[in-house]
């Protein structure tokens, strides 16, 4: 019965339960507990898709690895905003196909 109660994937439960909590508008006390009913029941759904529980063998190695993506996500992004045909917000420019029929002529 204990076995039951619990969570599965304690890292899963933590993820979901975090972008859970970025996602609704704000946090209060429902979106806690509906956060951690969602934790807690998608683990127990798909606990028959998981052979293993998760290891982590060298968890030292993830925070270089975050860098690395922070670092890559924070350059692509300033060279989309600095590329010089980028559209702003509000702007929108649709090609003229010719297959419309002109009223002016």
């Amino acid at each position: 019965m204990l076995d039951r109660l619990s969570f599965p994937q304690p890292y899963l439960s933590l993820i979901l339960f975090a972008i859970w909590q970025f996602l609704s508008d704000g946090v209060s006390g429902a979106s806690v507990v509906l956060g951690l009913v969602l934790a807690w029941m998608i683990p127990q759904l798909t606990r028959g898709f998981w052979p293993d529980p998760p290891f982590f063998a060298r968890p030292w190695k993830l925070p270089p690895y975050l860098v690395i993506v922070l670092y890559d996500i924070l350059v692509a992004s300033v060279s989309v905003a600095a590329s010089p045909g980028h559209f702003h917000a509000g702007q929108h420019h649709f090609p003229d196909t010719g297959n419309r029929q002109r009223r002016c002529q």
